[in-house]
């Protein structure tokens, strides 16, 4: 007898799960199998994201993708995050909000996506959160490409 799991697929389909052989129960110890059960349910701690140079593991607390995670690799210059800065944060979310709102106005954004960007900007402005969720360092050379 075989056990069969299911584990996680693409990223980009989270809702598909492929079975995964583990092995044979006869073989496996109980302390083995408690910890593939217990592997089994916690959640994962990164997810799978892609762009045009391949794949990354993103921590799944992360509000921001694989973008500002490579930038994160490439561009720590100095070491100081612009999440130290909490008024560059608020000025960022503020101008992000508007052009939300300006956006979907215009109907070049869905309603859906414009309340959800509103609301996490209306968290950082007004209650002051999320602001470790802008980790890229003050002074990278991406032209600002990866501060979203």
């Amino acid at each position: 007898m075989t056990i069969i799991a299911k584990a996680n697929g693409d990223a980009n389909e989270a809702d598909v799960c492929a079975p995964v052989v583990i092995g044979n129960p006869d073989s496996l110890d109980i302390n083995t199998l408690t910890a593939i059960i217990t592997m089994l349910e916690e959640e994962p701690q990164f997810r799978m994201e892609h762009d045009l140079i391949g794949d990354e593991e993103v921590p799944n607390q992360a509000y921001y993708g694989i973008q500002t995670l490579r930038a994160m690799q490439n561009f720590d210059i100095t070491g100081v995050p612009i999440s130290h800065f909490p008024q560059l944060i608020r000025s960022l979310a503020m101008v992000k909000k508007a052009a939300a709102l300006a956006n979907c106005e215009l109907g070049h954004l869905e309603r859906k996506k414009a309340k959800a960007i509103v609301a996490a900007c209306d968290e950082i402005i007004n209650e002051h959160k999320l602001h470790d969720q802008f980790p890229v360092d003050l002074i990278q050379g991406g032209a600002g490409t990866y501060r979203q």
